[in-house]
């Protein structure tokens, strides 16, 4: 009985949420979207990443000073320039960086920064510095929007979560998504859906329709996705990656694809929880950056991967950080050169004890959104 109303839960939360991103407007019936091929896919490292030991000032005796136990070598780490380097369990961006793909911006945060998670969050998401939680105003959305109107097609997809992310809700941006189950759940709701999906001909009974139509589609991509299984790796994060592939591959008019990682709220013993989440980011980036490159397609798509903030500069007594302000942001592909843009982190001249903001990350929107849909 608990797993039959577990299963129940699944279905309504799935196509709850693709009816919560189409807020309930009756869709246009265009046949395909006139929009260009540029795609995103934006991914959350949730929590708060330690940016200071991910792109590291490793020669400075100020880092050596501040970071006794959590102190990343220079011999250890990977060199980008003189001065700077990359946290060692990154090796796999190693030939994106090389292939002059990866873009690396410094210091990314915005004004008068919060340290709270959730409100950091609704600022990323929404672009607004005086952001609300919830909000149907997500910055990516407000690009989208405009699109949506020309087709009946979902233009974005969220990876594993069934509530729309903050940034893809908009007043018409549709958002399907790839739901956390198993091949077997996602085969049985599939076939459900289908049975659901031609129960009412009245505005209400449309959009319930499509709702349960997009849903049936991102399952079956989600149970058809394991062809692609030996590119990507076996991790949770691997996973999400090889599915944003199946997405790609089998859904070209998705121009937005949000994923996210969780764990980077390293409070406590951050070493080890710290470079084991790099190190899947890593591999998971460069098996996506292969795919696409194979594909052709790393020029028209744009991978971004932020965290809400940064940890403050000096490590806790815990073996940890607390959270911070300014962080390092990873652009792949898209309208962006390969490099290391950006000031150094200053640890001469803190603010209140963290890296200084010295990039808005909406100056990275100005520019994505038009390029998006253009």
């Amino acid at each position: 009985m608990n797993s039959r109303r577990n299963f129940h839960k699944q279905m309504a939360c799935l196509v709850g949420g693709t009816l919560t991103s189409c807020n309930l407007i009756p869709a246009c019936f265009a046949s395909d979207p006139k929009s260009s091929s540029h795609r995103i896919i934006t991914i959350l490292l949730n929590g708060g990443n330690d940016g200071l030991n991910t792109v590291i000032p490793a020669r400075d005796p100020l880092y050596q000073h501040y970071r006794h136990d959590l102190r990343i070598n220079a011999d250890d780490a990977i060199h980008l320039d003189r001065q700077m380097f990359l946290h060692p369990a990154m090796r796999q961006l190693s030939s994106v960086w090389e292939a002059g793909r990866l873009n690396i911006r410094q210091g990314v945060g915005y004004p008068n920064h919060s340290r709270s998670h959730f409100q950091s969050i609704a600022v990323w998401s929404e672009g607004h510095l005086d952001a609300q939680s919830p909000s149907f105003d997500g910055w990516l959305a407000r690009s989208l929007d405009p699109i949506q109107q020309t087709t009946d097609a979902p233009l974005a997809c969220s990876i594993e979560s069934v509530d729309t992310p903050e940034l893809l809700r908009g007043r018409f941006t549709r958002t399907t998504t790839l739901p956390d189950v198993t091949d077997r759940e996602a085969t049985d709701l599939v076939e459900l859906l289908t049975s659901q999906s031609n129960r009412r001909d009245d505005d209400l009974g449309r959009v319930v329709t499509g709702a349960c139509r997009d849903a049936e589609v991102a399952l079956r991509r989600n149970v058809e996705s394991t062809s692609l299984d030996d590119e990507f790796p076996k991790t949770r994060f691997g996973t999400k990656m090889r599915q944003i592939a199946s997405v790609i591959d089998s859904m070209p008019e998705i121009k937005a694809i949000h994923a996210q990682q969780s764990g980077y709220d390293t409070h406590a013993s951050q070493r080890l929880q710290h470079s084991r989440l790099l190190g899947e980011l890593a591999d998971g980036l460069n098996a996506l950056d292969r795919f696409l490159d194979r594909q052709g397609l790393s020029e028209p798509t744009l991978v971004m991967v932020f965290s809400e903030f940064g940890r403050r500069v000096m490590e806790n007594a815990s073996g940890g950080t607390d959270h911070g302000a300014g962080a390092p942001m990873f652009l792949i592909g898209g309208p962006f050169d390969g490099g290391l843009v950006g000031q150094n982190p200053d640890l001469e001249n803190l603010d209140d004890g963290d890296v200084s903001v010295t990039d808005d990350f909406r100056d990275v929107y100005r520019r994505v959104s038009p390029w998006l849909t253009t």
